[in-house]
């Protein structure tokens, strides 16, 4: 039997700080939908809306979404093809092993419970962080400049801003979602923009 919609709609209790759409969808309105009148109305809004998109002077991918873009070759690929075109001497991209020092003294900055694996965004870099019963250890993500290994701090801003928006740049390319723009040339070349 279809539940009357507007005492569906009515009953959905928010608090201050939910918004009613994803409210919507936690109560059960994707698993109900033929159950419940205009449902293809709010779940049409809802995925709508989940493929906007904001890039802005300040944008940044967490550091695990980077870990897992960079990981993926296809996306590898397109990264260095993008450095390639701008021009900027980076021949390969990799994630080179930390001496135990450097990684107790990443972790000791960015402690974390338990054992685990944690990928952090440092200043300009970004670190593979291991907690494990025999110690920790780490990676870190580097550039290659014709076999010379660089960290991110050696870069000039210009390419690690542009290192940082590559996994937004490769969604548009994609084709997925739709993307406000607001100052996306902070540190980036007039030409490459």
């Amino acid at each position: 039997p279809e539940i009357e919609g507007e005492v569906w709609y009515h009953q959905r209790t928010l608090s201050n700080n939910l918004l009613y759409l994803p409210k919507l969808l936690t109560d059960g309105l994707a698993e109900n939908k033929n159950k419940i009148r205009m449902s293809d109305v709010f779940l049409s809004a809802c995925s709508g809306l989940s493929g906007i998109y904001v890039l802005g002077s300040e944008s940044r991918p967490s550091p695990g979404a980077f870990y897992h873009f960079v990981k993926q070759e296809e996306f590898k690929t397109f990264l260095l093809a993008l450095l390639r075109q701008a021009d900027l001497g980076v021949t390969d991209l990799s994630w080179e092993p930390l001496s135990s020092k450097e990684a107790e003294l990443i972790f000791n900055m960015h402690p974390f419970q338990g054992e685990g694996t944690r990928v952090l965004g440092i200043s300009r870099g970004f670190f593979l962080i291991k907690k494990e019963a025999s110690g920790i250890s780490g990676e870190e993500f580097r550039l290659q400049h014709n076999g010379v290994s660089l960290r991110a701090e050696s870069e000039s801003y210009g390419t690690v801003r542009l290192i940082h928006l590559s996994p937004m740049v490769y969604q548009m390319y994609k084709g997925h979602g739709t993307w406000f723009i607001d100052e996306a040339d902070c540190h980036i070349h007039p030409m490459l923009m």
